[in-house]
């Protein structure tokens, strides 16, 4: 592993180059009355004169220049335990007189991040995020993350995935998780099935996009480039305080010849996607509407393992009934396509211009069923929220706001597109408290509850 993390390292820093260099050359024929943020020019450049300005509460908040935020991660659920670690965020926002102030969430992003569970998870991750790169109409983001975990949930693939929990050590089904944990954590005669739903996973990856504004910024192509290398590991067989693990639900799968993907591999991938957007803020809208269309290729000839495509279709809309309030109702709606071929890791990324989410279950999606929790070909996903920040204050020279929110999510997966339809959706609900960090970042605590049980979630950003 180590080699290909340092492989990587190294496509990484040639890609960055390669897309550095690409934008640069771009910038003079795309200055339009631009200049250069040194230059201060107060003037909208066209590329982004369709845009809506922030909206004059948070520019209020907006600081200038070069600062930096940093915070603990904290949280934790029956998978991955207690988790702890940190990130910091450098940002650059520019001068107030740049238009790109008004318009933008920021002129530059860099983050860092680390953590670690006590149920054997690991995460680091790099963030570049540079929106009209060198006031250009190109944005240009970077990644690269190195994910180790040693309980990842897998419930099976497809329909079936929507039945109750069960095993095949009890004859039984359960409707709650925590019940179903205490059934197969049980040892009978030497064996335990403790284990499972779950899977092993190593991840590294690099991952880089580029979008151009067009029709003065609402509408934006994009293509993205994955490099990314997958270490899958299986518990049957092993033992556990000396009971031995049975067949797991992935290996029974793998044996029936359910799922691709089992021994793992290389994915690389190329992205093509749309995307309108009318929202004043992305970070935090309040009005406006995103729509994306973005599809998603790998193939053997990239060096992958299996070729297949992903195609995904969302809607998001918000609606701000009481200006200046800060109360916001926002909803989304959305469908991910995949081949037949799709490894069984991939099912449940939900491929977007800077990263993927994750469909269905956890914070990205249905708060309070487990990550993972229902995956197939075919996934639809619907919320609706209202986020209210009730109060602001500043601290140590720290623009903050505390907010609440109420949310419900919903979703299902189909065999096929022909199955789709609204029967067989999962729904679930809750609160959450929300801290809004020198506007552009926003902590999110959310406690989710649906019919398997409750669970909390400290996330950075919206889940859309």
């Amino acid at each position: 592993m180590y080699r290909i993390i340092l492989l990587i390292s190294r496509v990484a820093i040639f890609l960055v180059s390669l897309l550095c260099s690409f934008a640069s050359a771009a910038i003079a024929g795309d200055m339009g009355s631009a200049g250069t943020n040194g230059q201060h020019q107060s003037d909208v450049p066209e590329f982004i004169s369709a845009r809506k300005e922030i909206p004059a509460e948070l520019l209020d908040q907006k600081k200038e220049g070069t600062y930096w935020i940093g915070f603990p991660i904290i949280g934790y659920d029956p998978d991955t335990l207690l988790t702890i670690g940190a990130t910091v965020n450098l940002f650059n926002d520019g001068p107030k007189d740049s238009p790109f102030f008004r318009y933008n969430s920021y002129d530059r992003k860099t983050a860092l991040s680390a953590a670690y569970s006590t149920g054997g998870a690991s995460l680091v991750r790099f963030i570049f995020d540079a929106p009209n790169f060198n006031a250009s109409p190109w944005h240009i983001y970077g990644s690269a993350q190195y994910l180790k975990s040693d309980f990842e949930n897998y419930f099976g693939v497809g329909s079936p995935t929507l039945e109750p929990l069960s095993f095949p050590g009890s004859d039984k089904t359960y409707s709650k998780y925590e019940d179903f944990l205490d059934a197969i954590n049980q040892v009978h005669n030497g064996q335990t099935y403790r284990s499972y739903d779950e899977y092993k996973q190593q991840q590294a990856f690099v991952d880089f996009s580029v979008e151009r504004d067009t029709l003065g910024g609402i509408l934006r192509p994009m293509v993205g480039i994955q490099i990314a290398y997958y270490d899958i590991g299986d518990y049957t067989g092993e033992t556990h305080d000396g009971a031995v693990i049975q067949t797991t639900h992935l290996r029974s799968d793998e044996n029936a010849g359910r799922i691709k993907g089992f021994n793992g591999g290389w994915d690389n991938s190329i992205r093509l996607g749309l995307t309108y957007d009318t929202r004043d803020f992305a970070p935090n809208p309040s009005n406006g509407i995103f729509l994306q269309a973005i599809g998603r290729t790998s193939l053997k000839a990239f060096g992958s393992i299996e070729n297949y495509g992903q195609f995904k279709l969302e809607a998001r809309g918000f609606y701000s009934p009481f200006p200046r309030t800060r109360l916001i109702l926002a909803g989304r709606l959305g469908y991910l396509a995949q081949t037949s071929n799709t490894p069984f890791y991939i099912l449940s990324q939900a491929p977007g211009v800077d990263s993927s989410s994750t469909w269905l279950g956890g914070f990205d999606s249905l708060r309070g069923f487990q990550t993972n929790r229902f995956v197939g070909n075919n996934v639809a996903v619907a919320s609706a929220e209202a986020r209210w920040f009730f109060a602001k204050s500043t601290v140590w020279n720290q623009n903050l706001a505390f907010g609440t929110t109420a949310f419900v999510d919903a979703g299902s997966v189909f065999d096929s597109i022909g199955d789709t339809s609204l029967k067989h959706w999962k729904p679930s609900g809750g609160v959450g408290f929300l801290l809004s960090w020198n506007v552009s970042t926003i902590v999110s605590f959310d406690l989710g509850k649906s019919g398997e049980g409750n669970l909390f979630y400290m996330g950075l950003g919206f889940p859309y």
